[in-house]
């Protein structure tokens, strides 16, 4: 995924009100940027990090959300890299990701369609896609969160999570194809496991989801000012 223009730089000096973030540039000039992630963004919100952020106006025109801020806030560094904080982006990432047809992930796919209500009602999942063995629904989720290498989610307890997780399991409980795909936003991490202490209940829900047959990937990414590139598949892991 490119980002066009570039993502400028920027440094972070606080959160507030949960979809705000103050920036500054690096001519001294002070700003507010709009923050797309609702989660705790555990271990990155450190004053004076590096911060990569993008324009939020086009041609002179308001866009987003939030119109009056000029700026939307895209990746904040931490233990050394640059971690992909805007949410929304992960679902564009994902689209690429299962078009690719990568064998690491879900192989070769057809007729890729976003945001698809399940046959049931109710609950929405990211991707209906098709293989070989009929349809695949995969829910996406953006990981930001790591500690000493070890990629986790969710970084707050997720009702929302747990639904698409039910929704999932289902789906492979009846006899379907159903899979989950964790976008870890910073490249350095080298496997993936559910934050237990933050939200037990999701993972005992991916646990049971797991042993149901829905498919469990994660997907190690390398967040800079030009872009973001999905690596390579991590191993997941479940704790005991």
């Amino acid at each position: 995924m490119l980002f066009d223009p570039p993502l400028l730089p920027a440094s972070f000096l606080a959160r507030r009100k949960r979809f705000f973030a103050d920036i500054v540039f690096p001519d001294g000039t002070a700003a507010v940027a709009h923050l797309a992630n609702t989660g705790s963004m555990h271990g990155l919100l450190q004053a004076g990090a590096r911060a990569l952020v993008r324009p939020a106006r086009t041609a002179g025109k308001p866009a987003g959300r939030w119109p009056k801020l000029a700026w939307g806030l895209e990746a904040l560094e931490a233990e050394g890299v640059f971690v992909g904080v805007n949410t929304l982006r992960a679902n564009a990432l994902a689209a690429e990701v299962l078009r690719s047809g990568r064998s690491d992930v879900f192989g070769p796919l057809q007729d890729i369609r976003a945001e698809v209500a399940l046959p049931a009602g109710g609950t929405r999942i990211d991707f209906l896609a098709h293989n070989a063995q009929g349809a695949l629904w995969v829910e996406v989720k953006s990981v930001s969160m790591a500690h000493a290498g070890v990629a986790q989610f969710p970084d707050a307890p997720t009702e929302r999570g747990r639904k698409h997780l039910q929704a999932l399991t289902a789906i492979a409980r009846d006899g379907g194809q159903a899979a989950l795909l964790l976008l870890a936003l910073r490249s350095d991490v080298h496997v993936f496991t559910p934050a237990v202490a933050i939200d037990p209940e999701w993972a005992h829900l991916l646990r049971v989801a797991c042993a149901t047959g829905v498919r469990v990937r994660a997907v190690r990414c390398s967040v800079q000012a030009s872009g973001i590139d999905a690596l390579e598949a991590l191993p997941v892991t479940m704790p005991a």
